[in-house]
């Protein structure tokens, strides 16, 4: 039943009963068939980063799932995730690119687009089935350690449309390990992508070594004095941020390996409010912490009681669940953030599509 109202809802807006709104300049999706948990997140900011780099000036567009307020409005400095959302407040803090939510994303474009218009391209946060959207190319995301799940359409399983969808895309991002490779529906994946010769791109994660949360959030403040009322972010502020020492980028390599090594054999907590908790424990466990695990749904908004604990742990938490608590006095929690890049194949062809 629910893949029979999928395909009448996807052949309303192909036959032109549904009406399908184009931007004035290229729309990059970036979304996924699964619900919650394929990494779209960090593949966004990645997608984002490479553009800046290209010389574009993208924007980002999403629904603000969880968002008080379904209109289109701009995402800024005084912006709160019960506002806007969690994964918007932080695409917006990290990416420091303008950022615009709503429950239409066209109408959000629109917003974006009077308020900056200099933007030359905006990319589209989850929203694959979002086909009142007119999009010029669309990125697909895969985690290799969920895959598809059991490969069934929801409520069955966690497949929002067919696995033949993924045919009809222009190119697919993988990210996790290889050894996954066996697993949710995947060899099934990876024969239908090599039957419709997309292309396939990787996306490398990496985290962070453990940062206090109240530097974290100095950090993020610090990002946001060099923006105005409309977000729009001082370039300048890049050059201010690497010459201050309070706010280096993370430690890479064997920087980032002494870091993590004062962990090795500590307790710590770990609250995740994310969509596959687990995988947030287990990268925890992999860096040698022993770890109390407290799992939360996804999107949950925390009060203060529910992240004190009466073992004198530190607390571990993700970004995603921190850019939630900014109003919350934390003393002893600490943030693990989650890094991507893309291949360099990626990046050429991004230029490439955006060029024709």
């Amino acid at each position: 039943m629910f893949g029979w109202i999928v395909s009448r809802r996807r052949a309303a807006y192909a036959r032109g009963r549904r009406a399908i709104k184009r931007l004035p300049v290229p729309v990059l999706v970036v979304g996924n068939i699964v619900v919650g948990g394929a990494g779209k997140t960090p593949a966004v900011l990645a997608v984002v980063e490479a553009l800046k780099r290209l010389g574009h000036r993208p924007a980002i567009v999403s629904r603000g799932y969880g968002a008080s307020q379904r209109h289109p409005r701009l995402v800024t400095p005084v912006s709160s995730a019960s506002e806007v959302g969690d994964e918007p407040l932080l695409l917006y803090l990290q990416s420091q690119v303008p950022v615009a939510v709503g429950v239409d994303r066209s109408a959000a474009g629109s917003t974006v687009l009077r308020a900056h218009p200099e933007i030359d391209c905006i990319v589209c946060d989850d929203g694959l089935q979002h086909y009142g959207l007119h999009r010029d190319f669309e990125l697909a995301v895969i985690a290799r350690d969920k895959g598809l799940g059991n490969g069934a359409l929801l409520p069955a399983g966690p497949l929002r449309e067919p696995l033949e969808r993924l045919s009809e895309v222009d190119a697919v991002v993988w990210h996790g390990e290889q050894q996954h490779a066996q697993s949710g529906q995947l060899p099934a994946v990876i024969s239908l992508l090599n039957q419709a010769a997309l292309p396939q791109f990787a996306l490398q994660l990496s985290m962070a070594a453990p940062v206090p949360f109240q530097e974290w959030k100095a950090k993020l403040f610090h990002h946001s004095l060099h923006s105005d009322a409309a977000g729009n972010f001082n370039q300048d502020a890049v050059l201010m941020r690497e010459a201050h020492p309070a706010f280096e980028e993370p430690a890479l390599a064997a920087d980032s390996e002494q870091a993590w090594s004062v962990w090795q054999g500590n307790w710590v907590h770990a609250v995740a409010g994310i969509a596959h908790p687990q995988r947030f424990f287990n990268a925890l466990s992999q860096h040698g912490m022993q770890v109390m695990a407290h799992s939360f749904s996804d999107h949950h908004r925390f009060a203060e009681d529910e992240l004190t604990f009466p073992e004198p742990y530190p607390i571990m938490m993700t970004e995603k669940d921190a850019v939630k608590c900014l109003d919350l006095n934390l003393d002893r929690h600490w943030v693990v953030s989650l890094h991507a890049q893309l291949e360099t194949g990626a990046i050429a062809w991004l230029h490439s599509k955006l060029e024709s």
